[in-house]
């Protein structure tokens, strides 16, 4: 058996101390750093979703036209229970990101296309959905129905310019955690409006859109350089 002096023994005491204070060191910068990269990961994941979301405007075929003839009612009929609750507000959430303005209550409208036909049939997967083609009785009927979807999106639209003021305003402000907070759905209303815009084939509203679409990736870029 060996035996240690006391000077010993506060020496072994103190080398344990310290390689604790060390594992204890290297736990603490392991963390953080995990803890970074995974950050930087969900910005890098953020701003790849964000870009493809801006270049989808390159790709936009605009079938240009005064008025629309053939429309496409979408009606749901969803019992007040917390099911038919979450399936209404799982509908309302959808019905913009297709094309889709409310025409009466419970009654949405929107161009008859391909695309919206497509996209109606998924939204119809949600509950008691159901589609309906119809066609107006004559210009009259059908520059009504087309006055009306396209004021539908032209209040999108302003929606769309005031939140980019407010974000501006807050990255003025250096409040940069709100406006990035506010940058996800601001370009996903965008994408909403181009796509109704696509299908609707308004060419006034679309040039409207390429000015904000160049303001939206500057806007986009100060956002994410400030954070």
């Amino acid at each position: 058996m060996t035996y240690l002096t006391l000077g010993q023994l506060l020496e072994e005491r103190k080398k344990g101390t310290q390689l604790v204070s060390e594992e204890l060191e290297t736990k603490q910068t392991i963390a953080p750093t995990v803890a970074v990269e995974a950050e930087v990961k969900e910005k890098s994941k953020d701003t790849l979703g964000r870009a493809k979301m801006l270049a989808r405007f390159a790709n936009v075929e605009l079938n240009v036209r005064d008025l629309v003839d053939d429309w496409i009612l979408i009606t749901y009929d969803l019992p007040a229970t917390e099911e038919g609750d979450i399936a209404r507000q799982k509908f309302l959430k959808q019905a913009p990101k297709i094309g889709a303005v409310m025409h009466t209550k419970s009654v949405y409208l929107m161009p008859n296309t391909n695309a919206c036909q497509t996209e109606a049939v998924e939204l119809s997967k949600i509950g008691k959905v159901f589609i309906w083609k119809t066609q107006a009785n004559d210009k009259k009927h059908a520059r009504e129905l087309t006055d009306l979807y396209d004021s539908k999106v032209k209040e999108m639209v302003n929606d769309l310019e005031d939140r980019m003021n407010r974000i501006r305003k807050h990255l003025n402000d250096k409040k940069e955690g709100i406006s990035n907070r506010m940058l996800d759905k601001t370009l996903e209303l965008f994408d909403n409006i181009l796509f109704a815009t696509a299908q609707r084939g308004d060419k006034k509203l679309y040039d409207k859109l390429t000015d904000i679409h160049n303001k939206l990736t500057i806007l986009k870029a100060d956002v994410e350089s400030a954070n």
